[in-house]
């Protein structure tokens, strides 16, 4: 029985040793009000401690902080404001990001950033189109997920019809990530198609090589080009970038690509 008590309380200390000291920023809200972008960020620090990856810092606790250092918290959502706050809680990591609404559509973006480095460890999207309701029911789950690196439950986004299984005949909408139409795994396009090669940078991707006749060439992209937003979407990490190109290279369907040349930014459609 005491064997057995060392070893359970042996394997908690493991747990806890394991665990990163994280505090969640309240969101930023754009077409979303004040009291449900409050929500939806208490939410998310419920779900990345249900994760056990991170030990998550209280809101009450973050709040006397900031009152305290007389931290001013209004419109702090850049990276390295949220590095300071980081700072002066003393934790490891902190999240950031905001939810908005465009339509009838919702779109989560986060990112953990380390307060030691101040750069993006991991990054989270989640777009879904319905009542603002099911982001606090699935949606925050998947976005604490994402950033634990931990398998998420990617919940039906936008625009996509079903395919009828051989049993059911069953033909009504059903969506998917990001609002772009999946293809057939026999049929899926790889990245590399696209014929770019990048590096991460703070807040954007470096392109650092473009491949001959490729799409990306045919564009007008240029080694040196920043990129920091697709369509509607930042993509503030390489892997961003990478999950956003292919989902639109399989879509068919054309996009653009924001970028910074030379200290001017620009605007490059793309057609595939």
């Amino acid at each position: 029985m005491i064997r057995r008590l060392i070893f359970l309380t042996l394997i908690q200390f493991s747990i806890l040793f394991s665990q990163t000291h994280v505090a969640v920023v309240d969101f930023e809200g754009l077409g979303v009000s004040n009291d449900d972008t409050k929500a939806l960020s208490n939410r998310l620090m419920i779900e990345m401690h249900r994760t056990n990856k991170f030990i998550v810092l209280e809101r009450e606790m973050l709040d006397k902080i900031i009152e305290e250092q007389k931290f001013q918290l209004s419109g702090c959502n850049a990276d390295q404001c949220l590095v300071e706050l980081g700072a002066i809680a003393n934790v490891q990591q902190i999240v950031g990001g905001s939810i908005s609404k465009v339509g009838n559509v919702y779109s989560i973006t986060a990112r953990l950033i380390s307060v030691e480095s101040g750069k993006i460890i991991e990054s989270a999207l989640y777009d879904y189109e319905g009542n603002i309701g099911a982001l606090m029911k699935t949606g925050m789950a998947n976005v604490a997920a994402q950033l634990a690196s931990i398998p998420a439950s990617i919940e039906p986004s936008i625009g996509m019809e079903r395919i009828p299984s051989k049993s059911s005949a069953d033909s009504s909408p059903k969506n998917t990530e990001h609002g772009y139409p999946q293809t057939k795994p026999e049929n899926k396009l790889d990245f590399k198609v696209f014929g770019l090669n990048f590096e991460q940078n703070e807040n954007s991707v470096t392109v650092i090589g473009v491949e001959p006749n490729s799409p990306a060439n045919k564009a007008g992209i240029l080694v040196g080009d920043k990129i920091f937003k697709l369509n509607n979407e930042y993509a503030v990490t390489s892997s961003d970038l990478k999950k956003m190109i292919t989902l639109f290279i399989n879509s068919g369907k054309p996009f653009t690509i924001y970028y910074i040349r030379n200290g001017n930014s620009g605007v490059l459609p793309i057609r595939l």
